[in-house]
């Protein structure tokens, strides 16, 4: 549809910081899919074929109920299945009988002697299944959508939700102070295993670029642009003509001189190998920005979280990459939605950060309590003050 190619040039524009205006994404998530998407509608009980009709049923609702920014298109992906080697520790979940209940875990990294036995993974390539998967999906979609093999689409440094799980949150943290040598060796060796990692990803020829008009990035987000892939590009990917993903949610409590020390000197290295980088999620990193900034030369996107200070994120970010503001998803999440206070939040966003490359993302939409229509509203709300603000 013609509106679609005028949001691909739009989000080309914005994502080389040449704004037209804010742009306005919305993601249901959990339960809210749920909601707007039954389970119980559901045609296909082969798994992979269930996968890709949530994912098709997921495109209509989105284009006829939610009206935003979103961009959609007439592919479909096929991941290339890969296959990676243990750790060495094992993470040990233990899930509750209701669906979507919250878990706990039991950690498997005590005492530093544990670190030890961890182990540098190995990746394996399952070329056959992968294409077996391509060939179905070829032969189900010939004509209708354009079927393509694609791999590493969202590669991250996830170091502290992995070492939480490993070792627990909670000992985590207090291993900042009590056993500093435990976290830093900890972290030293995710930064090394997953670089091997990637050596690997290139090695093998598994990546694709993850800056189409169809890529979205996990923190919400249009991932495309056309200022990768980098200079030299002749087909193969490499690292620097991707995307890379940073976050530090279990650090939300940590100091500015913690995070660095702990958590952004053994990231950064990692995320430099990459042509542009988005940072955050749901942790409030407005005191962090400085040296997010200062590490990340190559910081394009930047998550701007409901708890963080919009203000002191404004001035410290200014144009020097995106301004990813959340809106708190209680807005439309409760049992009442105050349409007031939703205008109201968004007004006052863009008014804080008015000389800022704005990007409104309402995230972690976990239910709409059966009405749909409150996603359309939003959608209709923010897009009408984002056009309003230019």
């Amino acid at each position: 549809m013609p509106h679609q190619s005028r949001k691909i040039e739009r989000w080309r524009r914005f994502n080389a910081l040449r704004p037209e205006r804010p742009m306005v994404l919305v993601s249901p998530e959990g339960s809210a899919w749920d909601e707007l998407c039954a389970p119980a509608s559901m045609v296909c009980q082969d798994p992979l074929l269930r996968q890709w009709e949530i994912d098709l049923r997921r495109r209509i609702v989105r284009h006829e109920l939610i009206g935003d920014d979103w961009i959609l298109t007439n592919t479909l992906d096929i991941p290339r299945v890969l296959h990676m080697s243990s750790l060495g520790l094992e993470i040990e979940i233990v899930r509750p009988s209701e669906q979507g209940g919250a878990y706990t875990w039991t950690p498997s990294l005590r005492t530093e002697a544990d670190l030890d036995r961890l182990q540098f993974q190995t990746v394996t390539f399952d070329r056959d299944r992968t294409q077996r998967n391509y060939q179905l999906a070829c032969e189900l979609f010939s004509g209708i959508l354009d079927v393509r093999i694609r791999g590493g689409a969202n590669i991250g440094t996830w170091f502290t939700g992995r070492l939480s799980l490993l070792h627990g949150l909670e000992p985590l943290l207090t291993d900042l102070y009590d056993n500093p040598r435990l976290v830093h060796r900890a972290m030293a060796f995710q930064r090394d295993n997953l670089n091997r990692i990637l050596d690997q990803y290139e090695a093998l020829d598994v990546l694709s670029l993850n800056t189409l008009p169809e890529d979205h990035f996990l923190m919400g987000g249009s991932a495309y642009t056309d200022q990768l892939p980098a200079c030299g590009f002749a087909g193969r990917v490499r690292l620097g003509d991707l995307w890379g993903y940073g976050e530090c949610q279990e650090f939300a409590c940590v100091g500015p001189e913690q995070f660095l020390e702990f958590s952004l000197q053994y990231e950064a290295p990692v995320l430099r190998r990459f042509g542009l980088v988005a940072y955050g999620c749901c942790e409030p990193l407005d005191r962090k920005f400085d040296s997010i900034l200062a590490h990340l030369p190559n910081l394009r996107l930047a998550s701007v979280s409901p708890w963080c200070d919009r203000a002191i994120a404004a001035q410290t970010l200014g144009r020097r990459c995106i301004y990813a503001w959340k809106p708190n998803p209680s807005l439309i999440c409760g049992p009442r939605v105050d349409w007031t206070a939703c205008g109201q939040a968004i007004r006052e966003t863009l008014k804080i950060a008015r000389d800022c490359c704005v990007e409104i993302v309402m995230k972690d939409v976990q239910t709409v309590h059966g009405e749909a229509a409150r996603l359309t509203r939003w959608a209709e709300l923010a897009m009408k003050l984002a056009q309003e603000a230019g």
